[in-house]
């Protein structure tokens, strides 16, 4: 199994052409059927790869945090919200969220999240493969393949479910 950032960088950059093929095959999926074929290949990923013994998430994404986030957690460390967004978040001028200001993630204590009982909820849904309309998110899903272990166990689980050509 795959952890390291480099090694699914590295694997993401040789599965790169595939993975576009594999993506245009899913969009030939009746929807409703994906999402009955992929739900209990992501609970096997989940049951199987322990997200603490990566952290890439965490070490390589910046999460949006909602105004409700940002509340929840100021309160937590007793902090304004103020001061929380200007220690923590970088402004992206939108009132829906802000970002966090660093990279890796400032609650990340080696592989686990400090905060991770009030986490924000973009991590706590992280990496978003549980959401109905697998088939119409594959292109962002794709994108994680590069930083988490449970998407790669997904898409080749899938992959070999899936009758897709290589050219």
């Amino acid at each position: 199994m795959i952890l390291s950032s480099s090694e699914l960088k590295q694997n993401a950059a040789r599965k790169a052409s595939e993975n576009e093929y594999f993506r245009e095959a899913i969009r030939l999926c009746r929807s409703s059927e994906l999402d009955a074929l992929v739900a209990p290949i992501i609970d096997k990923a989940y049951r199987d790869i322990n997200c603490l013994d990566c952290g890439n998430c965490c070490k390589q994404l910046r999460p949006p945090f909602t105004p409700s986030d940002v509340e929840r957690i100021a309160e937590q460390l007793s902090m304004s919200d103020a001061h929380f967004t200007e220690q923590y978040l970088e402004d992206v001028k939108s009132r829906e969220f802000a970002i966090m200001a660093c990279n890796p993630c400032a609650f990340l204590n080696e592989k686990a999240c400090r905060i991770y009982a009030i986490r924000p909820d973009s991590c706590s849904d992280y990496p978003h493969l549980h959401h109905p309309g697998f088939k119409y998110r594959i292109r962002s899903i794709l994108e994680n393949y590069s930083v988490c272990p449970i998407v790669v166990q997904v898409i080749e689980d899938l992959k070999g479910r899936i009758e897709f050509a290589l050219n």
